[in-house]
């Protein structure tokens, strides 16, 4: 071993390392294991402390959120509490604008209604003053014709008869006044259909008795031409099977003169036996329906509701029947009486009603 040691010295200082080593270990070591064990004591303590702390500091920062979310939830339902309110509020006004705005069209409307009334009387004023003041015309014009008439009687000189033949006497006329209520018969002399006649047709009649004035004077004699127009026409395709036909009297023919408008409605005729002529019955029908008026089954039958519209001297039949046209045929008879003074002229022949 001395040969080793001697030959090579670092294993011997090697050896002598090792054994201080050993020699000195085992106290320090022992103090270095009780001081590492405080030391780690404390360092779970520190480390335990800190932890407590982070989670005190955790749980507290919990709360504040909590209370912070509690603050903006409280908030947030004030302002839904606040828009919910003003929404109310926004409808309540809405409603009374509508209100409002119903009512001002409600007195908008009556107005309008209250304007067209006053419009429609101030209309049925003037024309009841036009007839009034035509009327008077009339009568005054008629005045002066009959003061015409009467001063040429007083003024006639009766010649004494001469020893050779009178040439014969020229005709003499005088206005014969028709007062209102006035029968006229007439006769319809062509047959009118809704199948062959068009609106605005006309067609002839004529008279079928002679009419008299008040005084007796023969005005206008029977045969005098009446002339009609045809003022509605409903096929039968156009109403699914029922037919109509409305008619107007328009115009007097008299034998001397212009024509005469007329303005009469009608009346339905009878028998008087008694007197063995025709009679009104029910006088002042205005605007009977003529379906009732020319009477027989096949002829015609009363409309319903279609009691002539507002022009007098007119009338409307309907067919009897689904599938057929309304007619009037040729030899009917109506009655029409004056509803104006009608004033013709006409020969003084002095034959005057029987």
């Amino acid at each position: 071993m001395r040969q080793i040691f001697a030959s090579n010295p670092i294993w011997l200082v090697l050896i002598v390392l090792a054994v201080l080593t050993l020699v000195g270990s085992g106290p320090c070591r022992i103090a270095e294991e009780d001081s590492a064990d405080s030391s780690q004591l404390e360092s779970s303590e520190a480390i335990a402390n800190a932890e407590a702390d982070a989670r005190a500091a955790e749980l507290a920062a919990q709360e504040k959120a909590a209370e912070e979310r509690a603050a903006e939830l409280a908030a947030a339902e004030e302002q839904a509490a606040a828009r919910a309110e003003a929404l109310a509020a926004a409808e309540r006004e809405l409603a009374e604008r509508q209100a409002a705005q119903l009512e001002r069209e409600r007195l908008l409307r009556e107005q309008q209604a209250q304007d067209a009334e006053r419009a429609r009387l101030a209309a049925e004023r003037a024309a009841a003053e036009e007839r009034e003041r035509e009327l008077a015309e009339r009568e005054r014009r008629l005045a002066e014709r009959e003061a015409e008439l009467a001063a040429q009687r007083q003024a006639t000189v009766v010649e004494p008869e001469a020893s050779y033949p009178e040439p014969s006497p020229e005709p003499s006329y005088v206005e014969a006044t028709l007062r209102p209520g006035t029968l006229l018969e007439i006769e319809i002399t062509e047959t009118l259909s809704s199948r062959t006649s068009r609106v605005g047709d006309t067609f002839s009649s004529r008279l079928a008795r002679d009419v008299y004035t008040d005084e007796g004077i023969l005005a206008v004699p029977a045969g005098s031409e009446i002339r009609g127009e045809v003022i509605e026409v409903t096929a039968l395709k156009r109403v699914g099977g029922q037919a109509s036909l409305g008619i107007a009297f328009t115009e007097l023919i008299p034998p001397i003169g212009p024509p005469i408008g007329l303005k009469a409605s009608f009346v339905e005729l009878g028998e008087d036996r008694s007197k063995d002529r025709k009679k009104i019955i029910g006088a002042a029908i205005a605007g009977a329906i003529l379906g009732r008026i020319v009477g027989g089954k096949g002829v015609g039958e009363v409309l319903a509701g279609a009691a002539v519209g507002a022009a007098a001297g007119t009338a409307a039949v309907a067919a009897n029947a689904e599938g057929k046209d309304a007619e009037i045929p040729a030899g009917v008879t109506v009655g029409l009486v004056l509803e104006e003074v009608v004033t013709v002229t006409t020969e003084m022949t002095g034959v005057v009603e029987p």
